[in-house]
């Protein structure tokens, strides 16, 4: 190995004396990266996916769980033992939506001063208490206000993993990866019921409802993912530790970073107005905004049609005459298939080169599938086939419109 990088200093074309020995090693790096270049590119593309992608992934994972087992929830008995209305409800789902909006720009100006190492693990932390919290409330009024903390918390996480992502990832590569990070809450929910319909055996024990151990335990598992990641989740290459010297230079080089952003310590530049204004001057900004409004309204709320996905994925099956425990499981192949059909999508829309066509489909199917679900269709078998189209289209739909808009 060492012949392989050997460099004969006094053959060096053009050169009439031997370089100087700072010259000779500037000599020496560019043969050894482009000897192993290929080979680097490889491994730096799987410790990325290792490093990067895959603590984020999990922290949304935990994000959108805890976000939505409220609907687990509501199968063991929540409503009933808060003594909740439909309307009261539907007002708590709201106490989480609204401070998440409203606090996200504030959130994600605080990403760039703390930094994602520090910020996200300690949102994730945050929410993780409050999840905890859910399973301790004993009215409308104790679960509403530990939901729009939730919110608060996790209003800048998603808009935070994405920001982090694009630091190590091209345009065109960071593609997929945001295809797999969107992807993964079809997942948590899979999971979720999974988890679920195992809590549900609790009940009783020590004198605590099966919903309040769904909300104690994914919180507190939470928790101790948010410890984890506070030694995981890395801010920019030149502060990654799991990169050698020569990796991070082929990195930096690969990304177009400058060695000027290098030595500032990657330092994020101040967002001016201009920035803001060039940002709303942008129509496909625009146009992805409401389609993407479109996709996690039916996913994740129940604001505008009465059969949302997401919080009442587990509602929907209940209707269909199934045991609290045998609900859960009812939701899993949904997720599963909504998971697959999602990655299905991205890597055709990736292959295809064409974003319009999947992301419309994956919406039409929505439609055809909430409009079968709020009819009079009364056979259980086939509200719950449509159930799976309606899951499949608005999921995958929430990763065609993300490329549709971000697309290179």
């Amino acid at each position: 190995m060492a012949e392989k990088f050997s460099l004969d200093v006094t053959r060096v074309e053009g050169l009439e004396s031997p370089p100087s020995p700072a010259r000779t090693s500037e000599l020496l790096l560019e043969q050894f990266e482009s000897h192993e270049k290929p080979a680097l590119s490889t491994k730096l593309r799987w410790k990325r996916d290792i490093y990067v992608l895959a603590p984020l992934t999990v922290l949304y994972v935990f994000c959108f769980l805890d976000r939505t087992n409220i609907g687990a929830a509501v199968v063991f008995g929540l409503v009933e033992d808060l003594k909740l209305t439909g309307t009261q409800y539907n007002s708590a789902l709201v106490c989480f939506f609204v401070p998440y909006v409203l606090f996200d720009i504030p959130s994600n100006i605080l990403l760039l001063r703390f930094k994602p190492q520090i910020w996200l693990p300690a949102c994730t932390l945050v929410f993780g208490v409050m999840t905890v919290l859910q399973g301790v409330v004993h009215n409308l009024a104790g679960i509403a206000v530990v939901r729009v903390f939730l919110g608060i918390a996790e209003a800048g996480v998603y808009p935070g993993c994405v920001y982090t992502i694009s630091r190590f990832y091209r345009p065109e590569e960071a593609q997929s990866r945001f295809a797999i990070f969107v992807g993964s809450t079809t997942l948590a929910g899979a999971f979720g019921g999974l988890l679920a319909s195992a809590i549900g055996n609790m009940d009783a024990i020590c004198n605590l409802k099966a919903w309040r151990w769904i909300f104690i335990l994914e919180g507190c598992l939470t928790v101790v993912v948010a410890l984890v990641l506070f030694f995981l989740v890395t801010d920019i290459p030149e502060k990654a530790r799991w990169l050698s010297d020569s990796e991070r230079r082929v990195l930096q080089s690969h990304l177009g970073v400058e060695e000027s952003s290098s030595s500032a310590g990657g330092k994020a530049s101040a967002i001016g107005m201009s920035d803001v204004i060039d940002a709303f001057k942008d129509v496909k900004m625009w146009l992805s905004g409401f389609m993407y409004l479109g996709m996690t309204m039916p996913v994740m709320t129940e604001v505008i049609k009465s059969n949302g996905l997401g919080l009442f994925i587990p509602s929907i099956v209940r209707g269909l005459g199934y045991s609290p425990i045998s609900t859960q499981l009812h939701t899993v192949p949904v997720y599963v298939a909504a998971a697959g059909f999602a990655f299905i999508v991205g890597v055709a829309s990736d292959k295809t080169k064409i974003r319009t066509p999947w992301a419309l489909m994956s919406i039409i199917s929505g439609i055809v599938g909430f409009s079968f679900l709020q009819s009079n269709l009364q056979e259980s078998h086939t509200r719950y086939a449509f159930l799976f189209l309606a899951g499949m289209g608005v999921f995958s739909a929430v990763v065609g419109v993300r490329k549709l808009a971000f697309a290179p």
